[in-house]
């Protein structure tokens, strides 16, 4: 028994290792697509459809909900052609960006891409997901410092957590954490939290790259 558990594991046939601590409601794995128009280098954002339960209004990029048995730029460039109602041949790849756990448990990886269109006027945009798009020029977030807030965790426990079972019980030292929180402000709108930290990634793959030399 423990022999074939040791060969499965070696052979990958069992999921290991996984993420500590995940609750199974929150397995959640998301993709975002970080698009760039060609015409003068602008990025791409998406405004949430009011409609949305989650997250009604928030500006965004373009992604989603990686489907089962779906590798993530697949679902990236799945959700990218479904919001956008463009085809996938308009779609460049450039690269992989670093991945995020989110408070949240969920995984998300981006991609940075090239949507190779001449005008916004080619979308097709599907209304029950996307309010509007909007581009912002790459130099805005090459030349302008970001806003930088902290949010701190806070630990709250159950009312039927087994505190007397504990060291120190109700003056248990809990460890908490700080989020940091990046803004990018742009004519009226507000370009915040997660997409903000991605934004500001791809800026510096692209100098990386010798894009804009």
């Amino acid at each position: 028994m423990w022999e074939d558990l040791i060969i499965g594991i070696r052979e990958g046939t069992h999921s290991l290792p996984l993420v500590l601590f995940q609750p199974p409601q929150y397995l959640a794995e998301k993709c975002h697509m970080v698009t760039l128009r060609r015409a003068e280098w602008h990025f791409l954002f998406e405004v949430r459809a009011f409609k949305n339960i989650s997250q009604a209004g928030e500006i965004c990029l373009p992604g989603g909900r990686v489907e089962k048995d779906e590798k993530f730029y697949e679902a990236c460039v799945r959700e990218t052609v479904e919001e956008l109602g463009i085809g996938e041949d308009k779609i460049d790849f450039i690269s992989e960006m670093d991945y995020a756990i989110n408070p949240m448990y969920r995984v998300i990886r981006p991609f940075l891409t090239v949507l190779n269109i001449g005008s916004l006027d080619e979308l097709n945009i599907n209304p029950d997901e996307v309010a509007e798009v909007f581009t912002v020029p790459v130099d805005f977030f090459r030349f302008t410092e970001t806003e930088d807030y902290l949010v701190k965790n806070v630990i709250e426990v159950s009312e039927d957590f087994p505190l007397s079972s504990i060291p120190g019980g109700r003056d248990y030292p809990w460890h908490s954490g700080e989020l940091e929180v990046t803004f990018y402000r742009y004519k009226d709108r507000i370009i915040w939290g997660l997409t903000a930290r991605i934004v500001k990634r791809s800026v510096r793959i692209l100098e990386e790259l010798g894009v804009f030399n």
